[in-house]
């Protein structure tokens, strides 16, 4: 879904973009995006259309389920 324009002063410290080739020009028109953790993501109904290995978190912490999910949140939060 498109949801119209992404205000400013909007109170996160992440926005999804569907695809990673956009987010450029979304932070070009976006002024609020630019210090934003960009997650890119895909809703996808196609198998053309499922994004490949190149999305990733790169996160520091431990081979395990706690460290990891506590290295995602803080990364999202923007920490």
């Amino acid at each position: 879904a498109v949801l119209g324009t992404y205000p400013d002063g909007l109170p996160v410290s992440a926005a999804e973009i569907k695809a990673k080739s956009l987010c450029a020009r979304y932070a070009e028109n976006y002024s609020a995006l630019k210090n934003k953790v960009i997650v890119s993501s895909s809703d996808a109904h196609y198998l053309w259309d499922i994004n490949e290995k190149e999305n990733f978190f790169e996160l520091e912490c431990a081979d395990a389920a706690d460290s990891i999910r506590r290295a995602l949140l803080n990364k999202l939060r923007g920490e």
